[in-house]
């Protein structure tokens, strides 16, 4: 049998998709900088072609690595069904990516008939993204969503609580740090006062953990927000009816306990709902509690993890007593969130917006928008699905569907969130 001459080094150049088949480097690089992969925000999804300059010899081993800096994020090895018609091979990757600058390189790895090596870095900014999270309204099977508000497409979802069917509140927030948010459920009333964190995109758990003592069932609010600047999102509940209207905040980082206090008199057990955002533009969030059923809704907001108040104010008329939902968003971008407040059940469907940092002589009060049409019980948050600067109000009932509105132009329009049911609880995340 005739000896075989060792194979030269084949030549080989690297091309990402979309972009259009270009040699990027010379004869022999074997890397790429990955310019412009079909990202949305933190879930980015790429395909790496690599051609080779001699189709009859065609590329059938190596591997294919996903760099960024000195961390490898993902390898795959050439098999026979990434092959494409001219000798090179083609592989689909998906990666979690936080949003922001990154410097990605995709690299062949030669194998034993392959070599040659380039590298090469640039920065990509990945778009901003909104993500909304849904739960489940009592009566129903214990149930949470995250869906991509742009797009409308689902991102996860999860059964929390098996059995429990007394509904679900909800928040977002990374928690563990990794540049993706995560989804923090709660038991409303009815069920132990049980807290649990999940990865949206594994729908595995993260952390489970008890909010106050096990024999209080009056359900528990939820918000997520960094109060002390860690760089992990903190857990904020509200004991619900039939507790007082305790605070605590939890660390993101080991869920130590930062902060307990009640955030009005000890007397008022009506339960109470919070919200976290950074109203005065330090940089950590704030939390904002409100009364509910039994008394004129009242809202105070506490700067970060202590008990300092910076703004206090009556929400609507002092002769409805239903209670009233709220959460903290930054209405015209200024950096400063405003609180966002709608009437509990029985009340009109209107949302009111107050500027805590305006004089107090009008307690911050902007405005009504008056276009949910149904009576109250709304959960509202702000969500930007056209990323203009331009964020729109995202509202959710248990009795009629939800609707988007533009708080600009006190116009709504009912849309089909994915999960198919009225909902509950609400929570936004608008990416940096």
């Amino acid at each position: 049998m005739p000896h075989r001459p060792a194979r030269r080094p084949r030549p080989a150049s690297l091309h990402l998709d979309p972009l259009e088949p270009r040699t990027l480097f010379s004869a022999d690089a074997t890397a790429v900088v990955i310019q412009q992969p079909n990202a949305r925000g933190f879930l980015s999804s790429l395909t790496v072609n690599v051609f080779t300059s001699n189709s009859s010899d065609p590329i059938t081993g190596g591997q294919v690595a996903i760099t960024e800096g000195a961390t490898t994020l993902a390898v795959k090895s050439a098999t026979q069904s990434s092959r494409f018609l001219d000798g090179g091979i083609s592989m689909a990757f998906t990666l979690v990516l936080p949003p922001g600058a990154h410097s990605l390189v995709a690299t062949y790895i030669p194998d034993a008939t392959h070599t040659g090596s380039a590298s090469a870095a640039t920065a990509i900014t990945y778009p901003h993204y909104t993500l909304v999270a849904e739960g489940s309204a009592p009566g129903q099977s214990a149930s949470a969503y995250v869906v991509d508000a742009t797009t409308n497409s689902p991102v996860g979802g999860v059964v929390p609580f098996p059995s429990f069917r007394g509904g679900v509140n909800v928040a977002l927030g990374d928690v563990d740090g990794d540049g993706v948010p995560d989804l923090i459920v709660s038991t409303k009333a009815g069920g132990a006062p049980l807290v649990e964190v999940f990865n949206i995109l594994t729908s595995q758990m993260i952390r489970a953990f008890y909010a106050f003592n096990t024999s209080f069932h009056g359900g528990v609010s939820i918000a997520s927000g960094d109060v002390n600047g860690d760089g992990k999102a903190d857990i904020i509940v509200g004991a619900g009816p039939g507790g007082g209207p305790q605070v605590k905040i939890f660390s993101g980082a080991d869920n130590s306990l930062l902060a307990s206090y009640y955030a009005f008199s000890s007397a008022f057990t009506g339960g109470i709902e919070v919200a976290a955002g950074d109203v005065n533009g330090d940089g950590h969030a704030d939390v904002a509690a409100t009364t509910g059923p039994g008394v004129q809704a009242q809202a105070r907001i506490f700067s970060g993890d202590s008990t300092t108040v910076l703004w206090q104010s009556f929400l609507g008329p002092a002769n409805f007593f239903g209670g009233a939902h709220i959460s903290l968003a930054d209405v015209d971008n200024n950096g400063k969130a405003d609180l966002l407040s709608t009437y509990g059940a029985g009340g009109a469907g209107v949302i009111l917006r107050y500027t805590p940092t305006l004089n107090t002589s009008t307690n911050g009060f902007v405005g009504a928008f008056s276009s949910l049409g149904a009576a109250g019980g709304w959960h509202v948050a702000l969500v930007d699905t056209t990323h203009n600067s331009r964020p729109k109000f995202v509202a959710v009932n248990a009795l009629v569907p939800p609707i988007i509105a533009d708080p600009f132009t006190t116009t709504g329009v009912t849309i089909a969130l994915w999960g198919g049911v009225p909902n509950d609880s609400l929570a936004t995340f608008i990416s940096a």
